[in-house]
């Protein structure tokens, strides 16, 4: 079956669970879609048999048995298996999607990895080995392209339990041998019982071509060569560290018992401790943490300026002049916040994204602040920070004359305010309070946030991405029903203007539609987060399930109207089942307002 004409069949088959976006992976037992799973908004790999595969029982049974070998096992440093289904003629399981590439295409494209972080890498896979290996399952097929290398945080996860079997089961199947004959150890190629050292072999060959970017000496198709010793990975590398070297060696070794008789003792002799990466991606964070260390200096300008009316010549000419000069700071401000727009714009990042991520940036935010202030009550740093800017307020009156303090004060008044002011910045932030109310406030968006969010801002935020169009990283935080929007949107705009003026609400119903699912989400992440227990304590049951039903439909809507909308463009001249699906969208936008009602409810019960 064609690519294209696969990608719409299991689009249709999957509608409402998944959401397909492209191809990731071909092999020879089954296709790999990028896809995002509808209810739980996050990324999956979807992987599946071809429907002229999936007819024959033996193959069909043998895919789900990978499938079920895989999702047995849960470490953080194997690939999980969400879900093992059968929608009609399609067989699948859902898994993580790991956003980066695999070791073998980073081999290929930037060469050997540094001592360093191939360490790392081995480390994580022994680690992941070591795991299946106490459960029984041998992988068999350790190789740098079932190794996935992700983008952000760096690990490594292992992936592709295919041809995995239980410690000394037999290695042939149909009398053929199983596994990538380059990576075998001399046990596997002559098909005798394994365990998992047979894999520590593998995952030796694995840290020889990592670490000097050649297959050890013996590793040749002929098994008959696998007699002879290996050379060393010192002549291949001769600046890898020896310790490496000798840990490398040893997993090369013809004799089993001659390897480590662990993975757990492979990764002992590595001697590295793996550092964990950022869990947002870098673009988001930095915008999200950007603050510009001249806005302090910028209010005190502002506000001299202003104060200077109250105590300046009365002509229009100075009042005017005052006015300019103190609404300048603005414009380096605003270049400032240009400027980190546009670096995340081009990073492929959206403000959609950024929104979509805030909940987890808080969250880190807030995990932060409990560490910093070791539980102290949350009115002691409003208060205090109000009497801090208090202070500073009352002190530019007193500098500008703006008010006749010394008869309201005296002398020693003016002292105690003076003092106050110069010692409650440096006081409280040895005390922990923090100082800015953004930093206390998580949950909250600030206001460059909102202000981003108005139209001012969406126009902005064309014009910076005009002319400079960067693929959005497919991690990206947005939800399902806003990727589908933003790809129905541009397929509307890259039609012809005929078919554009035919269908020109689509637009609008596409924005009601993710409003729509929006508040769908918005209900279900309050039940089973806040009320899951007791669904039914409320009457949230129903509500529950009538928001699991219309985000699920919903999503649907918009998957029909994407795919006939590349029909359309595929040269299609039919816009009957086009007017058919957008009649269906437009019956479920109208009830954008009773669903919404129901958000604020299920919201107000849950606080």
């Amino acid at each position: 079956m064609p690519p294209d004409q696969l990608f719409t069949v299991v689009q249709r088959a999957l509608a409402g669970q998944y959401s397909l976006e492209r191809e990731i992976g071909r092999g020879g037992m089954g296709v790999v879609f990028l896809a995002r799973e509808v209810e739980l908004a996050r990324l999956v790999a979807v992987k599946l048999l071809p429907p002229e595969l999936a007819a024959d029982p033996a193959i069909r049974a043998g895919f789900l048995g990978e499938a079920r070998t895989a999702a047995g096992l849960s470490h953080p440093h194997i690939v999980p298996i969400h879900r093992v289904a059968e929608a009609g003629d399609i067989v699948y399981f859902s898994m993580m999607f790991v956003e980066g590439e695999t070791l073998g295409e980073r081999l290929r494209a930037r060469g050997p990895l540094s001592a360093s972080a191939a360490t790392r890498m081995l480390r994580e896979v022994g680690m992941a080995l070591g795991y299946a290996h106490g459960r029984g399952i041998v992988h068999r097929d350790i190789k740098p392209d079932n190794i996935l290398l992700d983008r952000e945080s760096g690990r490594a996860l292992v992936t592709d339990f295919g041809i995995a079997g239980t410690a000394d089961e037999e290695t042939k199947a149909d009398g053929g041998i199983t596994g990538t004959i380059h990576f075998m150890s001399p046990e596997q190629a002559a098909g005798l019982p394994l365990d998992g050292r047979s894999d520590l072999y593998s995952l030796g060959v694995l840290a020889h071509i990592t670490l000097s970017g050649r297959l050890p000496s013996r590793a040749a198709p002929a098994v008959a060569e696998r007699e002879a010793p290996v050379g060393s990975l010192a002549i291949a590398s001769p600046s890898t560290p020896r310790h490496l070297v000798a840990a490398v060696d040893r997993a090369l070794a013809l004799d089993p018992d001659a390897r480590f008789a662990t993975a757990e003792a492979f990764t002992a002799a590595l001697e590295v401790v793996a550092v964990a990466g950022p869990a947002l991606p870098s673009p988001i964070r930095a915008w999200l943490g950007a603050r510009d260390p001249w806005t302090a200096a910028y209010a005190i300008w502002s506000a001299g300026w202003l104060l200077s009316v109250t105590r300046g010549p009365s002509h229009s000419v100075y009042l005017a002049f005052a006015l300019i000069a103190a609404v300048v700071p603005a414009i380096p401000a605003i270049v400032f916040e240009l400027r980190n727009a546009r670096r995340l714009l081009d990073s492929g990042y959206s403000l959609d994204d950024v929104g979509a991520a805030l909940p987890a940036f808080e969250e880190e935010q807030r995990e932060e602040q409990l560490a910093r202030t070791g539980g102290r009550p949350a009115w002691v740093a409003p208060v205090a920070r109000t009497a801090a800017w208090s202070a500073v307020g009352a002190l530019l009156l007193l500098f500008w004359d703006a008010i006749p303090v010394p008869s309201l004060f005296g002398e020693i008044g003016i002292f105690l305010i003076i003092l106050s002011a110069a010692a409650s910045f440096p006081l409280l932030t040895a005390l922990g309070v923090p100082i800015l109310p953004a930093m206390d406030r998580p949950g909250k968006k600030t206001l460059r946030q909102r202000l981003w969010e108005t139209p001012l801002g969406r126009q902005l935020e064309r014009v910076l991405t005009r002319g400079r169009r960067t693929l959005a990283p497919a991690n990206a935080f947005r939800p399902t029903e806003l990727a589908l929007g933003s790809a129905v949107t541009d397929l509307w705009r890259s039609l012809p203007t005929t078919y554009r003026e035919q269908l020109a609400d689509l637009p609008d119903v596409v924005r009601r539609l993710e409003l729509h699912a929006s508040h769908a989400r918005t209900v279900l992440v309050h039940l089973d987060g806040g009320t899951a227990a007791t669904p039914d304590q409320h009457g949230l049951g129903a509500v529950r399930d009538r928001a699991r039903s219309e985000l699920e439909s919903t999503v649907t809507a918009l998957e029909s109207i994407r795919l006939d909308l590349l029909r359309l463009i595929g040269g299609d001249t039919d816009l009957a089942p086009m007017t058919t699906v957008l009649a269906a969208a437009r019956r479920a936008a109208r009830d954008v307002e009773r669903l919404g009602e129901a958000k604020r409810e299920v919201e107000r019960i849950v606080r």
